[in-house]
Order: structure tokens, then C-alpha cells, then sequence
């Protein structure tokens, strides 16, 4: 077992509304995520923009939530936020648009992680997916170094700290790091007939 962090603070400006409350099958893109991830961790992190849009979320999943400080950082300052609370020393950090999130996949990604190394980053098709990895808390002093210092972007802490890039999986790792940027990325995955409502 060990704590995740979900990362809700964007913007989504793309999709034109919150992106963890599309509704798929009946159900808020949110609480799917929790709810495939309380499969693997007892400690389960929201970290949003504004803590009353979770409110119920809260009280129903028994889930802690967290507000950026700084929300012009994005995934960095949530990242930032998150684990400095985390319980555990390491923590499964996702964002909250990721529809067909596989806890097999991320059981797979936290085998690789050891003491030697600060994160582990899936590569699939030569592009990162660092919001699909694991993060120890050791890399927070490099995440403190960033937003003070107006670095925004989640490619250079993985580049600033001891990370492991995976590729071979046993599980569809392409469907797990799937996420929706956009009603038509939405209506793509509707049309395979991979979401449903």
C-alpha cells in the first residue's frame, strides 16, 4: 500500500469545463480514479484549486484535499503540495483526466522503484508520462528550488533528480496513461467504443 495524489489544479481550458467532472458511465471521471485506486492505497491525496468544488467528494470517498498555494505552477506545485503531506516515502502521482487508469500498470512502475533513485517515469512510443509515475519525497527540495524560481515544467525535475524511465510492461500501458485534453479526445474514445455515456 502506499499514498497517491491526484492533481486536479488545472485549468482545462481545452476541455472547457473541469475535467474531473465529466460524467462517463453515470459517474464523475473523479471518482473512477479513486475509486480504482483505493484498490492500492489507503492514503489518497486530492490536490485542487479550490477546495469547495471536492467538498462531497470528500465526505463521500474519504479522501484528503489539499489546495495549491501557488496555482499559476501547475502539476509542480501540486506535486509541491502533495508530498509534503504524504504519510508514506513515496507516493503514485496522476492527474485526474486519466479515464482508463490501470492499478496494474502503476503496481508495475512502483516494483522499479528502489533507494537509489528519486522517481519512476513510464515511456511509451518514446514520449514521458511523468504524471503517471512514482515520486519519493526527496524530491521535494528540487520542486521548492522550481517554484521559487518561476520553473514550471514537470520535465525538468525529472531531469534534475535520479529518475528511472520504464518501457516494457506487462500490462496495456498506452490505455493507462490515456488522458482527455478535449471534448474530441472525449468523443475519439467514446467512438472505439472505450467509454461508454
Amino acid at each position: 500500500m502506499f499514498t497517491s495524489i491526484i492533481l486536479c489544479g488545472g485549468e482545462s481550458k481545452r476541455m472547457g469545463n473541469d475535467k474531473a467532472f465529466i460524467k462517463i458511465n453515470g459517474f464523475y471521471l473523479i471518482d473512477i480514479i479513486i475509486d480504482r485506486l483505493k484498490k492500492l492505497s489507503k492514503n489518497i491525496i486530492l490536490v485542487v484549486d479550490k477546495q469547495e468544488k471536492y467538498a462531497q467528494i470528500v465526505k463521500c470517498k474519504d479522501v484528503e484535499i489539499l489546495e495549491d498555494e501557488n496555482k499559476k505552477f501547475g502539476p509542480i506545485e501540486g506535486m509541491r503540495v502533495g508530498l509534503k503531506k504524504t504519510y508514506d516515502d513515496a507516493a503514485f502521482v496522476c492527474a485526474c483526466d486519466m479515464p482508463l487508469l490501470d492499478i496494474e500498470c502503476v503496481k508495475e512502475i512502483y516494483k522499479h522503484m528502489d533507494k537509489s533513485i528519486d522517481c519512476v517515469v513510464p515511456r511509451v512510443n518514446h514520449r514521458l508520462h511523468p504524471l503517471h509515475g512514482i515520486y519519493k519525497k526527496s524530491v521535494i527540495p528540487q520542486l521548492e528550488y522550481m517554484v521559487n524560481n518561476d520553473i514550471r515544467m514537470v520535465k525538468y525535475l525529472i531531469n534534475n533528480v535520479k529518475t528511472k524511465f520504464v518501457e516494457s510492461f506487462g500490462c496495456n500501458i498506452e490505455k493507462s496513461v490515456t488522458n482527455i485534453n478535449s471534448p474530441e479526445d472525449l468523443e475519439k474514445l467514446r467512438e472505439r467504443g472505450v467509454l461508454y455515456g
